[in-house]
């Protein structure tokens, strides 16, 4: 399901990497909170930790996709 929400855009006939981020990346900082909800954790904290760690990823995803020349169109 998670995987599912940054390719609804492309699914929709939108061809646009700004909508299919800004997704993304609510989708990630929900995570989070509902893992907040769950332990007990502070909300924020949780959401903007979950957040980090997706771009963080995504970041290192793009950095090794560069590094062997792959390219994003």
């Amino acid at each position: 399901m998670g995987a599912l929400l940054p390719l609804l855009p492309y699914l929709l006939g939108l061809n646009s990497l700004p909508v299919a981020l800004v997704l993304s990346a609510v989708a990630l900082f929900l995570a989070g909170v509902v893992v907040a909800r769950l332990t007990r954790r502070p909300v924020l904290y949780s959401g903007a930790r979950q957040l980090a760690l997706g771009v963080l990823a995504a970041g290192v995803t793009y950095l090794l996709g560069h590094l062997i020349g792959a390219s994003v169109t």
